[in-house]
Order: structure tokens, then C-alpha cells, then sequence
């Protein structure tokens, strides 16, 4: 038909129904093709096998199905950050007293290791040493056997010493060298020559104290 034919279709009542006909005929028209397109199987190079993935691909998943992306939780995509560590205060100086208290403190505490010289358990003296018995020639009228400190002569063995009491006191140990093989000897006796730093060691007998004679010694005497 002729675009006349049309126009006046147009302008009459039939001819409007008419237009509104085919209008509707050529939309189902195309639905139907549409529709077909959809559920038949895309062929290989045609339009809606070319299309087809495209949509997929933009095509937003649904959250109940097995391709939807996982989700990240707010608190996994944004950690908060991290609390700042606590900064401690700087320590102020001591003072200079509590350093020389401290100082003291160690001096105080510190174990003495220089060697020390031990100390000697006796004094050497250079004495002279002379002899005596309890016989009459050497004690005079004191020979009675018994010695100034009230011990009888045989006390220790008979292995003593007479002593000036300003020197040595009673009980105090000597070894004179020579006599009784440096054994330690007690002070037990007085003498009346015997003065300052001489001593006369005891025997027995007159002839043992004869053969002693005088001797000029070192004796060790021993502290109390």
C-alpha cells in the first residue's frame, strides 16, 4: 500500500483500529523471537552465542547461589588499627647522694681478696737460754720440788721453763730449739738471776744442766 493508503486508514476510525493491530501483531512478533532466542541453544557464531556470556559475565549473582563472590566482613576488609604501646616515662638521674650511698653499699659488700698475711701464732725472741736442776747448787733454799707456780718439778715430764714474770706469765707456751725436740714447753718457774729476756729450761739432773750450758736462741713464743 501506498503511504496515501495509509494516511487515509489513518485518519478514519477502521483505519486506527487497523494500525493498532498490527502493532500489537508485529510485538508479539517479536517477544516470540525473543523468547525462542532464550530458551533454544545458542548456535556457534550466532548473535545470542556471541551475547550470551557477555550477559553472564555482567549479569549480578545472586547471593544464595554457588558463584556468588564470598562476602568480606567490615571487620576483615577494615582492622582497626592498632592501639599505640604505652611509652614509659624517662627515669630521671640519681642523685648524688644516692649514688655515694650505693657506691658505700658495694665497698661494704665487696669480698676482700688481696692475700693477707696470716697471722703467726708465735713471736720469735732472741733469749739466752741457760740450765738449772732442783738441786741445792741451782735452786738454793727454794730446792723443795716444788716450782713458784705451785706445780711439783715433775709436772709436764719435768719439760719447763723458768721465766721473768715481766716477760712471760705463768702457763705460757715457749719452744726453745734444743730442748726436748722443739717441743712446746710451759712457763712454770721463777729465778732470781733470770731477768729480761733470758730463760732457764729444767732438767733432772745437775749433769744434764751442766752439759745444756748457755745458748743464745731464737725461742718461738706463743700468744695466749
Amino acid at each position: 500500500m501506498g503511504l496515501a493508503t495509509w494516511t487515509v486508514l489513518a485518519m478514519s476510525k477502521a483505519g486506527k483500529f487497523f494500525l493498532l493491530v498490527v502493532t500489537l501483531l508485529c510485538a508479539l512478533a517479536c517477544g516470540w523471537r525473543l523468547a525462542l532466542a532464550t530458551v533454544a541453544p545458542a548456535r556457534a557464531g550466532s548473535p545470542a552465542a556471541v551475547v550470551a556470556p557477555m550477559l553472564a559475565a555482567v549479569a549480578p549473582e545472586e547471593p544464595g547461589s554457588a558463584m556468588a563472590a564470598p562476602q568480606v566482613s567490615p571487620t576483615s576488609a577494615n582492622p582497626p588499627p592498632a592501639s599505640p604501646q604505652a611509652v614509659s616515662p624517662p627515669v630521671p638521674p640519681p642523685s648524688q647522694a644516692a649514688a655515694a650511698r650505693a657506691a658505700k653499699l658495694e665497698r661494704t659488700e665487696k669480698p676482700v681478696t688481696a692475700d693477707r698475711p696470716a697471722r703467726r701464732e708465735y713471736a720469735a725472741v732472741r733469749m739466752l737460754v741457760t740450765a738449772y736442776c732442783p738441786c741445792r747448787k741451782c735452786c738454793g733454799e727454794s730446792a723443795d720440788g716444788v716450782t713458784a707456780s705451785g706445780r711439783p718439778v715433775t709436772a709436764n715430764d719435768s719439760r719447763f721453763v723458768a721465766a721473768d714474770a715481766k716477760v712471760l706469765s705463768f702457763g705460757r707456751l715457749v719452744s726453745v730449739p734444743g730442748y726436748h725436740g722443739g717441743q712446746k714447753a710451759p712457763v712454770l718457774d721463777r729465778g732470781g738471776l733470770i731477768k729480761g729476756k733470758r730463760l732457764d729450761v729444767f732438767f733432772p739432773t745437775h749433769a744434764q744442766a751442766q752439759r745444756w750450758g748457755a745458748r743464745w736462741l731464737d725461742v718461738k713464743v706463743y700468744r695466749d
